[in-house]
Parts: structure tokens; sequence; C-alpha cells
């Protein structure tokens, strides 16, 4: 589970289909005609919105928009626009184009992130992987997870890279600045006894640096919850889902 900033509520279009067909160029075919100006003919869109991709899919034009920083899949005809998801054989016909969109966008927000990390944990040995955890002080499901990650980082010989994204107002980044001023390692940081009291007295500009900059990492890659964990090369896995992020290391 994780904690959730916004909930979005999709029409979901189910369509059942034995061949995509593919086109050399993602502008032709279905997408030919379909640009920014056709999406605002027939949508209602605020005005910072971009075209993040648009891929050929099942006649369709699947296009993926980017609008305030967060992607959202329509599929367009040369008449129509559909807002929705797409199933083809029990599977989302935009779920790789998006992880490829995330992993693209991961890598170019990856130093700005190695410049915002809280803490981090080394196990002894050889570091094989990098796991980034985007977490909150005070949300339950990251602590539980948190509280796992040692244990994952020695099985895995994974650095495990902390930054801090709070979904709890002012109270979270208090707690998030807290714990950069302590200078909280990862044993230290699962203990629950430094988060019920007062931050007043830990909020060092150093913390508060580190926090500014971690808002401005978890709006470039999109952050809708946490836990978010990322490997180094871009997989993502939204939620405190441990098993999901083992498989994932084992690909």
């Amino acid at each position: 589970m994780k904690c959730k900033i916004l909930a979005v509520l999709f029409l979901v279009v189910i369509q059942s289909a034995f061949a995509v067909p593919t086109f050399a160029d993602g502008a032709a075919g279905p997408c030919k005609s379909v640009d920014i100006d056709f999406m605002y003919q027939h949508l209602n869109l605020p005005k910072q919105v971009s075209i993040a991709s648009k891929v050929p899919v099942n006649n369709l034009c699947q296009v993926v928009l980017n609008i305030n920083g967060r992607y959202f899949t329509t599929y367009a005809s040369d008449k129509y626009v559909v807002i929705g998801k797409m199933y083809v054989n029990h599977t989302l016909s935009d779920s790789a184009e998006l992880a490829r969109l995330t992993k693209t966008n991961f890598i170019k927000v990856r130093p700005a992130m190695d410049k915002s990390i809280a803490f981090r944990y080394k196990p002894e040995g050889k570091i094989k992987e990098v796991v980034y955890m985007i977490t909150d002080p005070l949300c339950p499901y990251c602590n539980v997870a948190t509280k796992k990650m040692k244990e994952f980082s020695d099985n895995y010989h994974a650095e495990l890279r902390v930054i801090f994204s709070s979904v709890h107002g002012t109270a979270g980044d208090q707690k998030a600045i807290e714990s950069v001023c302590r200078g909280l390692t990862l044993p230290e940081y699962t203990k629950d006894d430094w988060k019920t009291g007062d931050s007043a007295e830990y909020q060092c500009q150093k913390g508060k640096d580190v926090i500014e900059k971690s808002r401005a990492i978890a709006s470039q890659l999109h952050i809708q919850g946490v836990p978010t964990f990322f490997l180094q090369d871009g997989t993502q896995i939204v939620g405190a889902d441990i098993a999901r992020l083992e498989k994932a290391m084992k690909k």
C-alpha cells in the first residue's frame, strides 16, 4: 500500500485485439494528424500541457499527455479523443510506454537526486545495485517498508539512498528536516521514538536546503504517493511492496 497524494478516477475502456499494428514512425498511421492543437480542440485542457509521446495502438493513436508534471493516457482517432485505459489481453496497453517514459525521466533527473539524499545505507562488500526510496517520515506504510530495507540491502548488496517527499504537509517536512539535521543513520531512523518529539530544535539550514531540493525532485519524477522506489536503471516500484522490489532486483 502507499500514502496517496491524489486519486484520479479514469473511464476504463476495455478492448480486445488480436494484433497491434506497428508503424515505422510514431507520427505515421493514426498519429499523423494528432498534435497538441488537435488535443486542445477536443479536450478542456489547462495551459501547461505537452505531448510526452504518441504511439499507434489498435488503429488509434495512444497519446500520453504531460499535464503539470503528471502523465495521462488518451486515445485519439482523426475525429475524437477517448480518455481512459485500454486493456489488451488483460494488460494495460500503455504500461510499457509509461515505464519507458519513467525510466527516461529518471535518468535525466538522477544527478539532481544524488544531491538531495537525506541519508544512505551501504552494506558491506561490493555494491551491485542502487535503490532510491522516496518516503515521508510520518507515512506509516513507508515506515513499515523502511524497517525492512537494511535486511533487503544486505541480501541484495544494494546501496539505499533515501529522499524525502512529504504527504503530510508542514509536519512531514519538519520531521524530514529533523532527520537530516540529526544526521540519522538507517538504524536510527527506523526507531520510532524521535518521530514523536518536537522538531523545532532540529530545523537547521542544511536540512531545509535538502528538503527544498527534494520537493523539486518529487515534482520532476511525477511522484504521486510514497513510498516509491527506483532502481538505478529507472525501474519504478510504487508502494510498500518489498516483494515486488525483490522481484525487480532478480530480473
